[in-house]
């Protein structure tokens, strides 16, 4: 890959808090599962990589690793034609699950709970999933 990691993953947590001027929408999966979709939208990383990304909500738990892997499958399977439209080399999928809420006395805070998937697309036109990098790389928290 030759390319520092890191930025790109802050650039992509900075995602799931900002103010969203993307379009959501209702998407059904080939499952036949539906989801809201968010975005997409462009990041650039302070190393002018420039990444396709959205977000989604899902119904999962977002730490049960294999039902997400294979819900990502299906949401990939609907959002890699539009990054391969517009030539993206990069490519985010945010599976965003039920906040974790933290009752702290008479204070309720919540706190989202998500996971970045990203994909890279070699020079041939295929595609690999980061997080299915043996070993994972230590900023892809599951």
């Amino acid at each position: 890959m030759g390319l520092s990691i890191q930025p790109l993953l802050l650039c992509l947590m900075l995602f799931q808090n900002a103010p969203t001027q993307s379009s959501q929408r209702l998407v059904n999966l080939p499952s036949g599962h539906q989801v809201m979709f968010r975005g997409p939208v462009t990041i650039r990383s302070s190393e002018g990589t420039v990444v396709h990304a959205m977000q989604y909500r899902t119904k999962l738990n977002v730490r049960d690793t294999k039902a997400l892997r294979a819900e990502i499958d299906e949401v990939w399977a609907v959002f890699r034609p539009d990054a391969e439209r517009q030539d993206f080399k990069w490519a985010s999928i945010q599976a965003a699950g039920a906040p974790i809420v933290i009752q702290l006395g008479p204070r309720r805070y919540e706190r989202p709970n998500t996971v970045n998937f990203l994909f890279t697309r070699a020079a041939d036109g295929t595609w690999e999933c980061v997080n299915d990098q043996a070993p994972p790389h230590p900023l892809i928290l599951y």
